[in-house]
């Protein structure tokens, strides 16, 4: 198989020494983990949220400091050489380091903190996004990174602390734009036209068993759950509700979202109308 933009392949057994540790940037080595998992400069640019170039840029400039090359460039993808994959088992074993120290310094709450999650598209902007400033207000001192995309973060390699995302349904072939039952209670000026389809979906909220134990994000997930808890908010229960039933609900802003002890167990699936 052709490759290309090769370095000389290292002779030592063991890459990283005493010396090379001191002139490693600790941030490129995040990179890497992210690409040796992908195997992908786009696909680990796209979970970075960075530029393809400046993630090639990355682990260029890490080649250099260890003077030789941690991934073979395929025609078809990259590929770990040998002395790449030892780098990546010493930096994941970092990362899970950081992740332990994280667990600790987030246990005060009173001191600023960061939670990520990624959300599909039009369930973070139409429906999380709007009650988020009222969990701010709640909670000051965390910052949520919401990511709304259609690619959903993998959060079992930690690219978000938590996930909420659909399955994938078969496509309806019809020309009328299908939006949730709830967009209804948002103040939209929308007009529900029943063409007799109704299509019901499973809402999934998945996170790594670490990312539970660090308490900001334990919190923000128990709060996260009772956006879709359908004693509160019946169009995520199992029972179908017609949109124009919903005309003139109070918007989720006006409903008071303060967090309710939960069970810390992996969330279970929410039916949305």
């Amino acid at each position: 198989m052709a490759k290309f933009s090769q370095r000389p392949t290292a002779k030592t057994k063991h890459p990283i020494g005493i010396a090379l540790v001191e002139r490693i940037p600790w941030d490129d080595l995040r990179v890497l983990v992210v690409v040796a998992r992908t195997l992908s400069f786009r696909k680990a640019a796209t979970a970075l949220r960075a530029a393809p170039a400046t993630v090639l840029r990355r682990i260029e400039r890490l080649e250099g400091i260890f003077g030789f090359r941690l991934f073979d460039r395929l025609t078809d993808g990259l590929a770990l050489t040998a002395e790449g994959r030892a780098v990546y088992a010493s930096a994941q074993e970092m990362e899970l380091a950081s992740h332990k120290l994280r667990a600790h310094l987030d246990e005060d709450l009173t001191t600023r903190g960061m939670v990520r999650c990624s959300v599909t598209e039009g369930l973070g902007t139409a429906w999380i996004l709007p009650q988020l400033a009222q969990f701010c207000r709640t909670h000051p001192t965390t910052i949520v990174d919401l990511r709304c995309a259609m690619e959903v973060a993998d959060v079992l390699h930690m690219e978000a602390d938590v996930a909420v995302q659909l399955q994938r349904p078969g496509r309806a072939d019809a020309k009328i734009g299908a939006l949730p039952t709830y967009v209804m209670t948002l103040g939209t000026d929308l007009v529900p036209v029943d063409i007799g389809v109704r299509h019901q979906l499973d809402i999934w909220m998945t996170y790594h068993p670490d990312a539970r134990s660090v308490r900001r994000v334990s919190v923000f997930i128990d709060w996260l759950r009772t956006l879709f808890d359908p004693r509160r908010h019946p169009w995520f229960a199992d029972d179908f509700i017609h949109p124009r039933d919903l005309i003139g609900t109070p918007p989720p802003a006006e409903i008071s979202a303060t967090p309710r002890t939960l069970v810390p167990a992996p969330a279970r699936a929410a039916k949305a109308g």
